[in-house]
């Protein structure tokens, strides 16, 4: 039984460590761009364009057919629509747990397949990733304040509303309107909430006139 256990924990630790942008689906080799990649791939080979007889893209590297030559297994790595891919990935994360997960496989890629990555394209990236999370932090701060101010906008109207379903008379409920008016005017960056008190005023005047017809 522990044999088994360490024989999974095992399985498991190898498939986190061989887990790239690949296999983790935020590259997809297929969705890189051909024009881009062709005149890269003949400058990387140093060749002529006509010499240039097959480009296939696989899951893992880049068949390349050279006239003369044959067949070549290039990484992707080695090009710059692969960085260019990576830093859309960067700029598409919605939020730190991509970004860290996005960072992570970065920092394994690197561990694994360093031989292959541009000293200078790495720098870049690890630029456009720290202003990914300067936004994301910015983004998360705002939404945090937007969030936090309507929670107090509901709590004010919540508050408001038992007090108006108490109303028994017209004169009460009267009474009521200009101060609900005055204190309304802290939210008016929320018309939600106005239009909101507004309606339960006016729903608790209808009940008023049909309880009294």
């Amino acid at each position: 039984m522990a044999l088994g256990t360490n024989s999974k924990k095992y399985r498991q630790e190898q498939t986190i460590m061989k887990e790239n942008l690949i296999n983790s689906g935020i590259i997809n080799p297929k969705e890189l761009s051909r024009e881009e990649l062709k005149p890269q791939v003949l400058q990387y080979l140093g060749i002529e364009p006509n010499r240039l007889e097959k480009l296939k893209l696989w899951k893992n590297k880049i068949l390349v057919s050279i006239s003369g030559v044959g067949g070549r297994f290039i990484s992707y790595r080695c090009f710059g629509v692969w960085y260019k891919a990576i830093r859309i990935a960067i700029e598409n994360c919605q939020n730190r747990e991509q970004l860290l997960y996005i960072g992570n496989l970065i920092n394994k890629e690197v561990e694994r397949f360093g031989h292959h990555y541009d000293d200078v394209a790495l720098e870049e990236l690890r630029q456009v990733w720290h202003e990914r999370a300067q936004y994301i932090k910015a983004e998360e701060k705002r939404l945090k304040a937007i969030r936090e101010r309507k929670q107090a906008g509901q709590r004010w109207q919540d508050g408001w509303v038992q007090v108006i379903i108490n109303c028994d008379s017209f004169q009460a409920l009267q009474s009521l309107a200009r101060e609900i008016e005055r204190q309304s005017h802290k939210f008016d960056d929320l018309p939600e909430i106005s239009q909101g008190m507004a309606r339960i005023w006016q729903q608790r005047w209808q009940e008023l006139s049909m309880s009294s017809a």
